[in-house]
């Protein structure tokens, strides 16, 4: 299954809206340790895949 350029660009888009959904809930709501230790590994985790996602686009 071939995905295009623009599918990845979608990905990553999404990737984004969900890695500052993280940040802010970080920033305006630090609840526990554990929480914030989730949360800090979930935007980690996005920005890895985005990573990832721009690396395919370009072809490197």
């Amino acid at each position: 299954m071939l995905i295009e350029s623009k599918d990845i660009e979608k990905l990553i888009n999404t990737y984004k809206v969900q890695m500052k959904t993280c940040k802010e809930m970080l920033e305006d709501n630090p609840i526990s340790i554990a929480d914030n230790e989730y949360l800090e590994t979930r935007i980690n985790t996005y920005r890895d895949v985005i990573w990832d996602l721009k690396r395919i686009i370009g072809g490197c």
